[in-house]
């Protein structure tokens, strides 16, 4: 148990689920404490990612970068092992789940290898094609073994045969039919960490990377660069569900060797009021922090509550859709994805 500070009533017995350096967490607000317990079936291991299915709110995935894919069937109480045999051995970086077809999830490991499963898990289809690409056999990572990962899904919000994944270090890439791909790297940095698309919009795609924000107003055929002030290592994206004009980041003023530094991480959290066409710092005594702001999610309860999730496990909170912060309580785990449940 962790020091709560300025949460309100209404937050007590909010719960989240935490993928973290040392495993799957459940965190829960309780009267002047934040609680934290590993729930049954969750290995401890270095958790990356997760997901939720968006037709059945009890379905949580998370991914390790060494313990495969773990699932939830009860809303994060209790977990059991549901990876791909075919990925045995590989890091999960990216989980995703199909907007189109419940119960259908998508999985990213290194390689980069891509995977589908229609049945929550049960068995899974690897979808090829991607390392046919022209080019990929030069796509690396900086961190040994320097191999190439699928770092993050967008699907499209008009047409349920397309979808796009971003790899890190290799860039945007396209799909039609789950078997052939294209790379839509025209003026963008190829750093991959989070892509959306808007909402209502399939022409308008947005990256966030190590070199800054990019956006598309053609479907990924070419991107703009916008500046996000002086901290360009963007890492987390997330798109207001009730506004699709306001979209919220966190960047770091270097990547991730420089946050050992005196200053650490010296991170802020950016708003846009304008669809990604300028970004403001939020507001706050927490900025900038020392760690990364790994991670962010609006709460489904209440579209102007955020939540995110740092490298030092803190976990903050917004009430007006982001603009200002206040640090809800602390982890002692490193904080990578978070879930609002």
């Amino acid at each position: 148990m962790t020091a709560l500070r300025g949460a309100t009533v209404s937050l007590l017995g909010k719960r989240f689920c935490l993928a973290t350096k040392t495993g799957v967490v459940l965190a829960t607000v309780r009267e002047k404490l934040l609680e934290t317990t590993q729930p049954p079936g969750a290995p401890a291991g270095n958790a990356w990612c997760l997901a939720r299915d968006h037709f059945d709110r009890t379905i949580l995935y998370a991914g390790y970068l060494d313990h495969g894919i773990i699932r939830s069937l009860d809303g994060g109480d209790t977990w059991e092992i549901c990876a791909p045999q075919e990925a045995k051995g590989e890091e999960i970086w990216s989980l995703a789940s199909s907007p189109w077809k419940s119960r259908a999830i998508y999985a990213g490991t290194s390689g980069p290898r891509l995977f589908r499963s229609e049945d929550s898990g049960q068995s899974w289809e690897e979808i090829g094609g991607i390392r046919n690409v022209p080019g990929a056999e030069h796509w690396s990572f900086p961190e040994p073994p320097h191999v190439a990962h699928i770092r993050s899904f967008a699907f499209d919000p008009k047409v349920k045969e397309v979808l796009y994944v971003g790899v890190e270090e290799g860039g945007v890439l396209r799909t039609r039919d789950e078997k052939t791909w294209e790379a839509l790297n025209e003026g963008l940095y190829e750093d991959i960490h989070t892509l959306l698309p808007s909402p209502q919009e399939s022409d308008r795609l947005y990256v966030t990377t190590g070199a800054g924000f990019y956006l598309s107003e053609n479907a990924g055929l070419s991107w703009e660069f916008i500046e996000t002030g002086d901290r360009s290592y963007v890492v987390p994206l997330a798109v207001h569900p009730g506004d699709q004009e306001v979209l919220l980041t966190a960047g770091a003023a270097t990547p991730p060797p420089g946050w050992a530094g005196r200053k650490g991480a010296s991170a802020f959290v950016f708003k846009s009021t304008d669809r990604g066409k300028t970004w403001e710092a939020a507001k706050g005594d927490l900025f900038p922090l020392r760690s990364m702001v790994m991670a962010l999610a609006f709460d489904p309860s209440d579209p102007d509550r955020v939540y995110g999730g740092s490298t030092h496990g803190e976990i903050l909170i917004s009430e007006d859709g982001g603009s200002g912060w206040e640090l809800l309580g602390t982890t002692k785990e490193g904080i990578r994805s978070i879930l609002p449940i």
